[in-house]
């Protein structure tokens, strides 16, 4: 009873800060349509600022949702991606010094999302929840024919950008987040800061119908900055503005005051995200390294956040920068510089991602002049007998649609293979825990008998970690997992997000994800790094598959009896080549 009583009380006083600041706000209307005879509260009409137009190339985009977005492009069109999301008031221009100091090393895009600028504005409120809005951001990647890019996101576009790379990680190279905080971190420093609360009371605002509107657009966007923040008192006069005001001209005003005709979509982010809170919990930290830049003069979220926000990511690092407003990609445009030593790596990965899909096109040229064109072709192959003999195969539908393939000889002991294998490679174990087991060796998405999807988004971790535990509750309630190599990725994944369905854990040879990340930057002398030469090679298209598959996959051959293959050669035998080979000849 007391834990109800105190929800209602907390939902009334919610209800009446609401209604409060609405009514301050009709007053407030009231007065300026009187004293300015009704001019307080007209549009004024502009025609576009040449500042919009200069310099700029604008295009636009029909997203699978239907969403036709607005963005603007500069840079190097075979560079990485990088997409920077605005927050709220704002559009593609806020990034504008941004744009022009990476247009010379990335494809820059700087985007209007939903609901702004010259993006699709869709009417329903529901419209603009977290999900749909970062599923724009990932539909508009891929769209533009990458796989991943850095994202950078200020304020709404913070959370988007959060949202996005908790639900999408494989699509983000790196992320950097200006004065945003995590969305676990959001909700724990808002129930415990009584500052954060009271910076927080224009949310409860917004959730009122057309005064919130009224307010901000009233005298040509100009509200007393004791007030309300806008964007004329939120960027220029303020105690919530700029700390350096030069870099926001009067020309940039109006470019503001142009853009903003519509605010009602802008406002539904916040009324969205209060009415149609997304229930469900992401699960475990932000994965994909971090940068976290916070302005420690915003008046709007506390210091705080960024370093709870920080604690909720794998790898992150913070930069704390002295006076800088809520503003501060427009307040400190020079911080921009230190971001670059943070993304160097990524470049450094494209040129030898390059490098080697070069050496693998010339040595596959060189092999099909040498061979006549025999070394790409295919050789034709039957199920070898050593698959069949003495093994139980089943398929099983999971709940994503996938059909997998598993081989079964009673505690449930499930074995998960790496690359390049199948669920063969568990063959000794297979023979060795049939009789203290109910053993599964499992074919994962993508390999064997199990459903290849088209898609790369479809082999994330996190999906790959759902299969397996998709597959554990379709044949019991928890098991022993044991994986090898990627299977070992997905095993350490699976037991991440879903502890209670891992009885025990076996990993062969794969590190921790968290421990991988680190000894990949701190390996002494680049050894690691070395090692993984050919992760950057596997991003390139098509050569990887032609290299492996050349000469009837002589590199699977090099791959176990070479000289870096096993110690034990005789432990797989020309059947055994024949079985791997048929298994990855397959469509």
């Amino acid at each position: 009873m007391p834990g109800v009583l105190s929800r209602l009380f907390t939902k009334l006083a919610l209800k009446s800060t609401q209604y409060f600041y609405s009514t301050l706000a009709f007053f407030y209307l009231f007065w300026r349509w009187i004293r300015s005879g009704g001019a307080a509260l007209k549009f004024k009409e502009r025609q576009m600022p040449k500042k919009l137009l200069d310099n700029y190339n604008h295009k636009y985009i029909t997203l699978p949702s239907g969403i036709n977005m607005h963005y603007v492009e500069a840079g190097v069109p075979s560079a990485p991606l990088m997409v920077m999301v605005h927050g709220y008031p704002e559009f593609w221009y806020s990034w504008r010094f941004q744009i022009d100091h990476f247009k010379d090393r990335y494809s820059v895009v700087a985007i209007d999302q939903r609901g702004y600028g010259g993006t699709s504005k869709p009417s329903k409120v529901t419209e603009y929840c977290k999900s749909l809005l970062a599923k724009d951001l990932d539909d508009l990647i891929h769209e533009l024919g990458y796989e991943s890019a850095v994202v950078i996101g200020h304020d709404w576009g913070g959370v988007v950008a959060w949202r996005h790379a908790l639900s999408y990680p494989q699509s983000v190279d790196r992320l950097i987040v200006l004065n945003c905080p995590h969305p676990g971190a959001f909700g724990r420093v808002l129930s415990k800061s009584a500052k954060q609360r009271s910076f927080s009371w224009y949310m409860l605002f917004f959730q009122n119908l057309r005064i919130p509107e009224a307010t901000v657009a009233a005298d040509d966007f100009y509200v007393s900055p004791t007030f309300i923040p806008n964007i004329h008192s939120l960027l220029l006069v303020s105690r919530c503005a700029l700390k350096k005001k030069e870099n926001f001209t009067q020309e940039d005003m109006e470019a503001w005051k142009y853009t903003f005709n519509c605010l009602t979509s802008a406002i539904n982010y916040y009324r969205c995200a209060y009415q149609f809170p997304e229930t469900e919990k992401m699960k475990g930290k932000c994965i994909p390294k971090t940068l976290i830049v916070w302005g420690d003069d915003d008046k709007f979220l506390v210091t705080e956040n960024a370093e709870m926000s920080a604690q909720c990511c794998e790898d992150a690092a913070l930069r704390i920068i002295p006076g800088a407003s809520h503003w501060v990609q427009q307040d400190e445009p020079k911080l921009m510089p230190s971001f670059l030593s943070q993304l160097l790596p990524i470049l450094l990965r494209k040129v030898a991602q390059y490098y080697y899909c070069s050496l693998a096109c010339f040595y596959l040229f060189w092999r099909w002049i040498w061979t006549g064109g025999a070394a790409l072709k295919h050789k034709e192959r039957h199920l070898p007998r050593k698959l069949i003999d003495n093994y139980s195969h089943k398929y099983i539908s999971l709940p994503s649609g996938i059909t997998m393939h598993y081989e079964t000889n009673a505690p449930l002991m499930v074995m998960v293979h790496g690359f390049p294998e199948f669920w063969y490679s568990w063959r000794f174990q297979l023979d060795h825990f049939k009789d203290r087991y109910r053993v599964v060796a499992i074919d994962q998405r993508g390999y064997g008998g199990t459903s290849k999807p088209p898609n790369i988004r479809d082999y994330s971790t996190t999906l790959l970690a759902k299969d397996l535990d998709d597959l554990i509750h379709a044949l019991g309630d928890s098991a022993v997992v044991i994986g090898h190599d990627w299977g070992g990725a997905v095993a350490w994944q699976h037991a991440l997000l879903y502890p209670d369905s891992v009885d025990r854990l076996i990993v062969c040879n794969c590190p921790h994800p968290a421990a991988f990340s680190t000894l990949l930057q701190n390996s002494r002398n680049g050894k690691q790094q070395s090692c993984s030469w050919y992760m950057l090679f596997f991003q390139s298209s098509c050569v990887p598959e032609a290299a492996i598959s050349s000469d009837d996959f002589h590199v699977f051959e090099q791959h176990f009896w070479g000289r870096h293959g096993l110690k034990n050669k005789e432990n797989i035998t020309q059947d055994d080549m024949e079985a791997w080979k048929h298994t990855f000849s397959q469509p």
